[in-house]
């Protein structure tokens, strides 16, 4: 299968909590952050919803797929084409794009809201 993603792009909202988690934190590089909030989201069981709009003008940050995924490419490439699977979708383009989108979006939220120091990540990745 080819692989389609080009961009991966961050709302200005989740720009804001991934610069606090930056502070907070000491981890100087959105796509590090932005890995373990893919990771964090697609490791749990909740039921992810791909379909919510986010207002393609917003956007805050942009990195391209090689940037966020580094030389573990392939890692990421296929979880994202197992979760859509899992969804029941066909990893498509469009469809790859959704299930990234939303699990960015989850990630961030939840590491947010859990993420105050450097130690608290440290804990999560335990």
């Amino acid at each position: 299968m080819d692989f389609s993603l080009d961009r991966i792009r961050l709302t200005n909202q989740e720009k804001n909590y991934l610069t606090r988690m930056k502070g907070n934190t000491g981890i100087d590089n959105w796509n590090v952050l932005a890995r373990w909030a893919f990771c964090y989201s697609i490791s749990m069981k909740e039921k992810i919803n791909i379909d919510s709009s986010t207002d393609k003008t917003s956007y805050g940050i942009e990195m391209s797929w090689m940037v966020f995924a580094g030389k573990n490419f392939k890692v990421y490439q296929d979880l994202l084409t197992q979760e859509c699977k899992l969804l029941r979708i066909e990893p498509n383009k469009v469809n790859l794009n959704k299930v990234m989108r939303a699990h960015l979006s989850n990630g961030i939220r939840k590491l947010h809201g859990k993420v105050k120091s450097l130690d608290d990540f440290i804990k999560l990745a335990s």
